[in-house]
């Protein structure tokens, strides 16, 4: 497949560039190791000037003090120029001995300079002693100066030699300095340049063999050792460019956590490898098999589409009857399988592919009386979750806009000796148009999708603003609460902490909690229960009467009213048992003082049934149609 060279290039073309960066850092070290060796041997040359300096310095001066001296034995016959010209000679003498202190100080401890500095030093000091006697004769003898020139004459050679000598050794270390670095730097761009080549050489060998390698597992699941997901898009998006006919179908092994739970990570990836096996035995020739997720499986058939669709009915009745044995474990799964026939629409691109395909495994899925699904977008399930999926991404927008608007309900009293009039809250959502929709698509994916505990939160926050508002709102209301608010044990910290905040009589509100939604999650609801109660909030069970344990958990749950399910009302002049069973529930709910509403009256007959039948309250079309949520005058 051109995948396959593709992924090649990219992968060869990959490692050049890193091949290339790696050389390039490699000579950059190079050249900044050689700079570094330049500025080492320019500062041990500037080191070395210094000492020149300095030495050149010790011999000026030790020259002038001489001079100084001679200038003493000319003109020291008059005592004012005698004093001048001691005083000079001994500033000079000092200098000398300030300029060979700096001069020894620049100097290393194994210096070959630093002995003849240091003589030097010590002749010059004694030096001062011999001049000072001279200059007593010179002066005893009335200033003669031929006497006292005799008694230091030629004393100043032996340390002016000795700074010859250092001059010399200087010049020789400067010599060697340069001759030792040449050599060096010569040597280390042999060194280098053998290790730059030979650095070349290696990682061109290592390109070329990691090349294979890479390709090899950039393709390939690491587990099944079959062609991964990258290379399933690839070869999607191959079929799609070249409009070769095929059938891609996604396999999803059903409950695997079966095999993970039973036999450990080690059974669940065995179990994987045979099924992999048994897939690619099936397929042959005719196609490719991928191993793409955790449990899923995709192949590529190139075959007459009805003709694939047996192959993968094969496949799954194989999967069925597969017997994976680990230890004295055996496991049997079934498997879903959604099918997709490429080139079925003129302009298809992978990215649509692919989403079709995850959209219909979800109903494949969920489809128990089929374990394959041939991919149709007028399928009904299919066009419903795409619709969910579409609308997934804009329930956060809708609450945070406040598109979603609040509408109440009438629950009308229908014994005398009920109390007034209340409302359940409902919502709905408001378009681009201003016009109000059914919120049953928001809704539905908002709990699929594990969001319906936003919406609650907005509806409760939304109504209690609204309260806030109106004061002259004396009038009582009832929220849903859904099943995941019910189980989450943590929305009693959101409940606390917004009727806390809020000056509203909150025994005027009311929460409808499902009957299989209390049961289910009995423990999470009683802790919710509890603390809506707490607050003097009432709760009501809504949708009664269509669960199977409902009577043993209403007084534990203290529910103040029973709503009856609407599936019971419905068409009640016609069905003697409907009514049976709500005089039941309505004599139930009187034992144990709880009040009893009905829902989806439609009509004065079912109304009248009702009534007699001792209902307390009725909520239907028949009495009002949801209105929006206004001011109380509007009600």
């Amino acid at each position: 497949m051109t995948d396959f060279a593709t992924r090649r290039r990219t992968i060869f073309f990959t490692g050049v560039f890193i091949t290339s960066i790696i050389i390039i850092t490699v000579t950059f070290a190079i050249v900044s190791l050689m700079q570094n060796a330049q500025e080492d041997y320019d500062q041990k040359i500037r080191d070395l000037h210094q000492i020149e300096n300095l030495a050149l310095d010790v011999q000026y001066t030790f020259k002038l003090q001489v001079q100084e001296w001679k200038n003493i034995l000319l003109r020291g016959d008059d005592q004012s120029l005698l004093e001048k010209y001691y005083l000079s000679f001994s500033f000079h003498h000092d200098l000398t001995q300030q300029k060979t202190n700096e001069l020894i100080a620049s100097l290393n401890a194994g210096s070959s300079i630093l002995n003849y500095a240091t003589d030097f030093k010590q002749q010059h000091k004694d030096l001062l002693i011999q001049y000072q006697n001279a200059l007593d004769v010179f002066v005893s003898n009335q200033f003669d100066a031929k006497l006292a020139d005799k008694t230091v004459r030629g004393i100043d050679r032996k340390p002016d030699q000795l700074l010859i000598e250092l001059s010399k050794q200087l010049e020789f270390e400067l010599e060697h300095l340069q001759i030792t670095f040449n050599t060096e730097l010569y040597d280390t761009k042999v060194k280098l340049g053998i290790a730059f080549f030979a650095i070349q050489g290696l990682l061109c060998l290592i390109l070329g063999r990691l090349t294979a390698r890479l390709l090899n597992l950039s393709l390939t699941h690491k587990v099944t050792g079959l062609s991964n997901r990258n290379y399933f898009i690839e070869s999607v998006n191959d079929c799609l460019k070249v409009k070769r006919d095929a059938t891609i179908a996604i396999i999803d092994i059903d409950e695997f956590k079966i095999i993970n739970e039973t036999c450990g990570n080690l059974g669940g990836d065995e179990y994987l490898k045979k099924i992999g096996i048994l897939i690619n035995d099936l397929i042959k020739q005719n196609g490719k098999v991928f191993s793409i997720g955790a449990d899923l499986t995709a192949v590529i058939i190139f075959l007459p589409h009805s003709e694939a669709i047996d192959k993968l009915n094969q496949i799954a009745k194989q999967i069925e009857n597969f017997k994976f044995q680990w230890s004295d474990i055996s496991v049997s799964l079934k498997c879903s399988v959604i099918s997709y026939r490429v080139n079925s629409k003129p302009k298809e691109s992978v990215e649509s592919v692919l989403n079709d395909l995850y959209v219909g495994l979800q109903v494949a899925k969920q489809d128990s009386n089929s374990t394959l699904v041939d991919f149709n977008k007028k399928d009904g399930g299919i066009a419903w979750l795409q619709k969910q999926l579409r609308m997934v991404h804009q329930i956060t927008n809708i609450l945070e806009n406040k598109d979603a608007v609040l509408f109440f309900q009438g629950i009308y009293p229908i014994q005398k000796k009920s109390s007034d009039v209340y409302y359940e809250v409902l919502l709905r959502l408001k378009n681009k148009k201003g016009e109000y929709e059914s919120p049953g698509l928001f809704l539905k994916t908002a709990e699929r999708f594990k969001l319906i505990k936003n919406v609650d939160k907005y509806v409760i926050t939304e109504l209690l603003v609204y309260l806030t508002e109106h004061p002259d709102d004396h009038f009582s209301y009832s929220i849903n609460l859904s099943g995941q608010t019910l189980s989450d044990s943590s929305f009693v910290k959101f409940f606390k902490s917004t009727f806390q905040n809020v000056d509203i009589d909150l025994s005027r509100l009311s929460f409808e909690i499902t009957e299989s939604d209390a049961i289910s999650n009995i423990d999470s609801a009683k802790l919710v229960i509890q603390c809506l109660q707490q607050f003097g909030c009432k709760v009501v069970l809504d949708d009664f009467g269509t669960g199977m344990s409902s009577y043993a958990y209403i007084a534990d749950m203290k529910v103040s009213t029973i709503k009856i399910d609407g599936t019971f009302v419905q068409d009640l002049p016609n069905k003697a048992s409907n009514l049976a069973i709500i005089k039941s529930i309505v004599a139930l709910a009187r034992e144990m003082s709880i009040e009893t509403v009905a829902e989806f009256v439609e009509t004065q007959a079912e109304l009248d049934l009702l009534e007699q039948a001792g209902v307390d309250y009725a909520q239907g079309f028949y009495l009002n149609r949801p209105e929006l949520l206004v001011a109380p005058s509007k009600h």
